[in-house]
């Protein structure tokens, strides 16, 4: 039977997709529609609530709401009139259709209707696409689930509905759409596009948002490196392969198996020490800690290639990474020289620490 973390690992990974690609979304929800009654995306409307209209206008729609009691015999048909008095007001201001009442009840039955009509129109359609998604992913599991159900045993589909339920509610709960579309952006330009990471950063918000610039900062230093690297291993190649002729060495352009394999593995050193650093800032390792693993990052990469003709593209990268992190972070950086970092010998491994698992 599949476990809450499966599902609320694969409903990130599909969450995020979704998010970062909202207009796409949107049509696929098909909440918002041109008077044709096809489907648009969101940027189709988003200038028309520009002036807070709008959402003066559903907030007014929520306090007559709120007036009503189900006791009324008309309840059901004042309910109805107020939203279709509202999605009036909507085609006037836009010229296109809303399902105001679907996505208001969506929201109240998940107990986070507390959103503006924007946010709420976003969020279904990034969940409507995430649980698409995760309905097909988990296929298998709820067609076995649903035989089950034939033989009078509920338990396992009741169990895949909650976990579906919850996995959504985590992410409705937490998401601030002003923020976290581009601490997305950010972590899959870095690298760290796993559900991991995009969990850790839901739940800490305000901490990687004072320090995804440094991240950023950190990652162009090394890319810098690489390039320097790269450079300097071509023109090693070329000089070896063409002693004689400068010109060849210079204009082939081709890259040898001895350099694929050396932009290979400082890529997977790269994202390594990006790994390592977003570990340290978001989690308060101690620096001790952070400079064991950054040279077990620097000695792999070495063992693995043959990098002693780039030595100094690679001097002083680390310490340069420390002294940027422990100084933005009010942390006294280690005591260094430029040597320490390709001279100290360390064994050689990379590990994930257990405590960045914060929801369980």
């Amino acid at each position: 039977m599949l476990t809450f973390d499966q599902v609320l690992n694969k409903y990130l990974e599909y969450f995020k997709k979704a998010y970062l690609n909202i207009n796409a979304s949107v049509i696929h929800r098909q909440s918002v529609l041109a008077k044709n009654e096809c489907a648009v995306g969101f940027q189709h409307i988003s200038k028309y609530f520009q002036d807070g209209k709008i959402e003066s206008e559903f907030q007014q729609l929520q306090d007559k709401l709120k007036k009503l009691t189900n006791t009324q015999e008309s309840y059901d048909q004042l309910y109805n009139q107020l939203f279709e008095a509202f999605d009036r007001f909507f085609f006037q201001k836009t010229n296109h259709l809303l399902e105001t009442k679907r996505i208001f009840s969506f929201f109240k039955k998940n107990s986070t209707a507390n959103k503006t009509l924007k946010d709420m129109i976003l969020l279904d359609a990034i969940n409507f696409s995430a649980t698409a998604d995760l309905y097909d992913f988990f296929a298998t599991e709820f067609k076995e689930a649903t035989l089950l159900v034939e033989n009078e045993d509920e338990a396992a589909y009741k169990s895949l509905q909650k976990h579906f339920k919850n996995a959504a509610a985590y992410c409705l709960d937490r998401i601030d759409l002003s923020n976290h579309l581009e601490f997305f952006q950010v972590l899959d330009h870095l690298g760290l596009g796993e559900s991991l990471y995009t969990q850790i950063v839901i739940e800490q918000s305000q901490q990687f948002s004072r320090i995804h610039h440094s991240l950023k900062d950190i990652n162009l230093d090394i890319q810098q490196a690489k390039t320097s690297i790269l450079k300097q291993s071509a023109a090693n190649c070329y000089s070896t392969t063409y002693p004689f002729n400068p010109i060849l060495s210079f204009f082939n352009f081709g890259l040898s198996q001895q350099q694929l394999e050396l932009a290979t593995a400082y890529h997977a050193y790269q994202t390594n020490v990006i790994k390592t650093v977003f570990n340290f800032l978001m989690s308060k390792q101690s620096v001790d800690e952070l400079e064991k693993q950054l040279y077990q990052h620097e000695n792999t990469l070495l063992s693995s290639t043959q990098l002693e003709t780039s030595f100094t593209h690679l001097k002083g990268l680390h310490a340069r990474i420390i002294e940027k992190i422990t100084i933005k972070n009010q942390q006294p950086p280690p005591i260094t020289d430029g040597h320490l970092f390709l001279s100290r010998q360390h064994t050689t491994g990379i590990t994930f620490p257990e405590h960045l698992k914060i929801y369980s």
